[in-house]
């Protein structure tokens, strides 16, 4: 069934979470006479906002749906009225409330059967000599119909999108889609992306992660931890490899997806995948024995095949970590 994009919840109080304790609830409001008691004097107004709704849908934690409407903040405004009108289905539109904010974005919130659509329109405001002045209504912006939010043309424009989520909610609340590209790596500007076609199929996958220094037992090494890989197919995202809990995760110069971390106290491990493959090629479980004061080295999951030191040493010389250069994570 098609989602509705751009719904939002009759809850009014969704509204404040988001939009703070400034928010204030008009009834019956939605055209041009709505607004402040305070008369309107002819002085210069503000600029019109220019809304957009290219932030696509957010998916928050317990099954609701999250659009945002965002638009630039207007030099010199105290905040905005947004101006909210909404239609069941093919019905005609009708007003539903107006609120102000001092942000500049607004989510709605819409539950998994809504069919609702809606329109946006915002005017920004500031206060001057006990007056208070508006600019002109924005255009409005309707929430549609869409398909699917894991729907891309480009991985250019997943990144965008998610830059524009960041910007107007965070991190706190995204759609599943962008969580591990949002958490791992929107931070400092060694994190980015890159494109490589680690399956050998001919396309790209996108990779998102950081360049850092490794220390242990040995010379530092740089590498590219890997915190998501993300494939784009017929235009669908979908994400491939989740790095982030699973230790340390990069990639090796011969291909090879390797994860590697502690399991708890005494314990290590190393897992090295085969992409193109869809295998697992090596294993290595370490485990430390406190009775008798050594570390005893399984070659595979169920502890049913021990090595030895020299041959965990063996099988780490063929994955060398690689680094790559990235395209820096700009939030918008």
């Amino acid at each position: 069934m098609k989602k509705v994009y751009g719904v939002l919840s009759a809850v009014v109080l969704m509204a404040f979470v988001f939009l703070g304790s400034k928010g204030i609830i008009k009834q019956n409001a939605g055209n041009s006479t709505m607004g402040s008691s305070v008369p309107e004097e002819e002085m210069a107004e503000p600029d019109t906002p220019q809304v957009n709704f290219e932030c696509r849908n957010l998916i928050s934690k317990d099954d609701r749906e999250d659009f945002v409407w965002s638009w630039d903040p207007i030099e010199g405004s105290k905040g905005y009225e947004i101006d909210i009108k909404y239609k069941y289905l093919d019905q005609d539109y009708e007003n539903y409330m107006c609120i102000e904010s001092d942000k500049s974005s607004y989510v709605s919130f819409e539950s998994e059967d809504d069919e609702y659509s809606y329109l946006v329109q915002v005017r920004a405001f500031r206060d001057e000599g006990g007056s208070r002045i508006y600019s002109q209504w924005s255009a409005c912006s309707e929430g549609h119909h869409i398909e699917s939010y894991t729907e891309f043309n480009s991985y250019e424009e997943f990144i965008d999108t998610l830059s524009s989520i960041i910007a107007c909610v965070g991190t706190s609340e995204i759609p599943e889609i962008f969580y591990n590209a949002a958490s791992g790596s929107c931070g400092s500007p060694n994190e980015g992306y890159f494109l490589k076609d680690i399956d050998g199929d001919g396309a790209d996958e996108m990779i998102i992660g950081k360049n850092i220094e490794f220390y242990w037992e040995g010379p530092t090494e740089e590498f590219t931890e890997v915190d998501a890989i993300y494939k784009l197919e017929d235009g669908k995202m979908t994400e491939v490899e989740d790095g982030r809990f699973k230790g340390y995760c990069w990639i090796a110069k011969n291909g090879a997806i390797v994860s590697e971390g502690p399991m708890g106290a005494g314990s290590y491990f190393y897992t090295f995948y085969d992409y193109k493959k869809d295998k697992m090629i090596d294993e290595i479980y370490e485990e430390y024995d406190e009775e008798n004061e050594k570390w005893h080295y399984f070659l595979d999951s169920k502890y049913k095949t021990e090595g030895t030191q020299e041959k965990e040493d063996e099988i780490l010389a063929k994955y060398v970590r690689d680094r790559f250069e990235l395209t820096p994570f700009v939030v918008k």
